[in-house]
């Protein structure tokens, strides 16, 4: 069965009419040979002239030509009855599959619990454009990423009792200290911040060394405390990392505690004084951990959430048309159709 995605395009035909009116308006090319006793012969009366077509295969050829152009224009595809799927059903990780029995007229997919927003986002894409789509999910669901659903407008989001089993949990960020041991209070309160980070679910792992001690190489998030830091620090900043960095003498003097500087793709908070809450009135507010946790950790991935809070938005493109493709084919005839029209008018020509 062939449809058509741009229908418009089949005003291309109109340009059938150019073939006929050029056959039928062209006058045939007879040579007229004057003889000697032309003169004594009376004037025949000159037949009337009436259109007629001539070269019918050219004709035809060309003809043709125009309407596998026009079929062209108008994206003509083929469907086959398998292809027209008017339904699909697709189950979250949590959900079982018994709650929507599979038919050849209605398929369901079993998203895995691997990235199952990002599998749910594919299947919207490889759907017909208009084929209605459901998603069976728990009430509470895991495995989202950073963005929003956003799917077809043909969508039921359907919510069932349950949750998503939960994942492994994500890698520990490593943090590691660097101190000259001068101010033991530093330590202290450092401390004190990685236990508030803890207390909010944040996975940390420690490491405490000595400034001349090289960084690992998964080092997420570096505390220097005291002294101007070494260059190699400073290159490990500059190519993403992020750092506290007390008592630093070049930090720029205002009624902030500390000042944030971009280095490359890392960033640093620098603080001239000790970073010492006992001596640092501001360092006591209870707002200081989650400051310092939005200019220094990364951002939690949002994981885990109430199906009816994180339903999909619409506004997805289209899926992919209905059908496959037939413009290879058609471009594929239009080139032999042309082909064969040139060869044969120029048979015509040489004869």
């Amino acid at each position: 069965m062939i449809g058509l995605l741009a229908p418009l395009g089949l005003a291309g035909l109109a340009a059938l009419a150019l073939p006929l009116l050029i056959h039928l308006l062209r006058r045939p090319e007879d040579r007229v040979v004057l003889f000697a006793a032309w003169r004594y012969l009376a004037e025949p009366a000159r037949p009337r002239e009436r259109l007629q077509l001539r070269h019918w295969l050219l004709l035809a050829l060309r003809l043709l030509l125009i309407a596998a152009l026009a079929l062209l224009l108008s994206q003509a595809i083929w469907r086959s009855q398998h292809e027209a799927v008017s339904a699909t059903t697709v189950l979250w990780p949590g959900v079982e599959s018994a709650a929507a029995p599979a038919t050849p007229d209605h398929p369901v997919h079993q998203l895995g619990p691997d990235a199952p927003a990002s599998q749910l986002r594919q299947i919207d894409a490889e759907l017909p454009a208009g084929a209605a789509l459901t998603v069976i999910v728990p009430e509470i669901v895991a495995g989202l990423d950073a963005e929003r659903l956003r799917l077809r407008p043909e969508l039921h989001w359907k919510i069932v009792p349950g949750e998503t089993p939960a994942a492994d949990q994500p890698a520990p960020l490593k943090i590691s200290i660097r101190g000259d041991g001068a101010d033991q209070a530093e330590s202290a309160t450092v401390q004190a911040l990685l236990q508030a980070w803890q207390s909010q679910g944040r996975a940390i792992e420690i490491e405490a060394a000595a400034q001349d001690v090289a960084l690992k190489p998964d080092t997420g998030l570096l505390f220097w405390l005291g002294g101007r830091p070494t260059p190699a620090v400073e290159r490990w900043i500059a190519q993403g990392g992020r750092a506290l960095l007390s008592r630093q003498a070049d930090a720029v003097a205002s009624d902030a505690i500390w000042s944030i500087q971009t280095q490359g793709r890392g960033r640093s908070v620098r603080l001239a004084a000790a970073f010492d809450a006992t001596r640092v009135a501001a360092l006591r507010e209870p707002q200081i951990p989650a400051q310092l946790a939005a200019l220094l950790l990364p951002e939690p991935m949002v994981d885990r959430a109430a199906s009816a809070a994180v339903a999909p938005l619409a506004g997805a493109p289209s899926g992919k048309a209905p059908g496959r493709s037939l413009d290879t084919i058609l471009a594929l005839i239009a080139a032999l159709l042309f082909a064969a029209e040139r060869l044969w008018a120029a048979s015509l020509q040489r004869r």
